[in-house]
């Protein structure tokens, strides 16, 4: 899928204030256990990919461990993984 579909798909790009919003309007707050697993394109264009959405979760639950499954690999894992 193309940048512009994606876009059009979530009407605008998908950034991590739209995230963290998303994620309290389903009812996630600070300390919550979350383990999450989602098909990027399901979310449209996310700026930053990835990384927008562990920044995302981490500022609305707190520094936790993710479980999570997804595509890691060279340019694709977040920063916040790196020791």
């Amino acid at each position: 899928m193309d940048e512009l579909e994606l876009l059009k798909r979530s009407a605008g790009p998908v950034t991590r204030d739209r995230l963290i919003h998303d994620l309290v309007g389903l009812g996630l707050a600070e300390g919550d256990i979350v383990m999450f697993h989602t098909r990027m394109s399901a979310l449209g264009y996310v700026a930053d990919g990835l990384q927008t959405i562990v920044d995302a979760l981490r500022d609305t639950v707190g520094d936790a461990t993710f479980p999570s499954r997804g595509a890691a690999g060279p340019g694709r894992t977040p920063r916040a993984w790196y020791p």
